[in-house]
């Protein structure tokens, strides 16, 4: 793995933070140039006064935007990261105030990636971690040492090792199905019908469960599921993605129609755009 640390910076103050990881890091610890290649078993950490992205395996940075709107590195970057690497990605929210991460940690699992977020109990400021714990982004609460070992184990779970980013490959027959008695567990459950489904997309919302509850294995995971109800409104959550819950919010159309647009429109012209 590549690690990458994003900071809220002061703009005109230099981090310190490369410097005291190194002391304490065995993986070489730099701070991001412009265009750096992403390599394993590095650290990078974000310079002051920049925002970064992530794009073709190497970090991109551009200057700070002075356009007076709320400064948001690490939703920025992990946004980016969600749509780069898909299921490869994994967020982490450590100790820290407001509420920075939020929305880039509800991409990185939209697109199949896992989530961590530091345990109140160890967090000096608990702000961002509470933060993706309230919006229901986070498959881990965990101390950081604990966080580590997770974070190892699934270096080595299949799901991130073997993972292909073609929506159009095919599923072997042992995992269709596989699927098949998942689609069945679900429609009796909740009565929806995933069969017909893009299935390649539906296995990554599998597999992302069966990482969370440490499943190589689907038949495994299946079983799981016949044991575990709960776990089966889990997996339709996790279907459903909580990126896209704005559009099943009836109360915010309503209020854009009664409210939002009648003022938008008000005064103009009916032959105005």
């Amino acid at each position: 793995m590549a690690f990458v640390l994003i900071q809220h910076l002061d703009p005109k103050h230099q981090s310190l933070l490369s410097g005291l990881l190194a002391k304490k890091c065995t993986m070489p610890v730099v701070e991001v140039t412009k265009g750096m290649r992403l390599e394993p078993n590095r650290v990078y950490v974000i310079p002051p006064n920049a925002t970064m992205t992530v794009a073709d395996h190497s970090l991109q940075l551009e200057k700070r935007s002075e356009s007076g709107g709320k400064h948001m590195p690490v939703d920025l970057f992990m946004r980016s990261l969600a749509a780069r690497q898909g299921v490869r990605a994994i967020g982490v929210i450590l100790s820290g105030s407001g509420t920075g991460g939020t929305l880039g940690m509800a991409e990185i699992q939209a697109h199949g990636g896992v989530t961590f977020a530091q345990d109140e109990s160890s967090a000096r400021y608990d702000g961002m971690p509470r933060s993706v714990i309230d919006a229901g982004c986070v498959d881990y609460i965990l101390p950081p040492k604990s966080i580590a070992h997770e974070l190892a184990r699934i270096a080595r779970h299949p799901y991130v090792t073997h993972a292909s980013s073609s929506d159009s490959a095919e599923i072997p027959v042992q995992q269709g199905n596989g699927l098949a008695t998942v689609f069945q567990l679900l429609r009796r459950s909740t009565g929806l019908d995933f069969a017909h489904y893009r299935q390649t997309t539906i296995l990554r919302r599998i597999q992302r469960r069966m990482v969370v509850h440490k499943i190589d294995k689907l038949e495994h995971y299946v079983r799981f599921l016949q044991a575990n109800p709960n776990e089966i409104k889990a997996l339709y959550q996790d279907m459903l993605i909580n990126v896209t819950s704005f559009f099943r919010n009836l109360g915010v159309f309503e209020a854009m129609r009664t409210q939002v647009f009648p003022e938008i429109v008000k005064g103009r012209r009916s032959d105005h755009p």
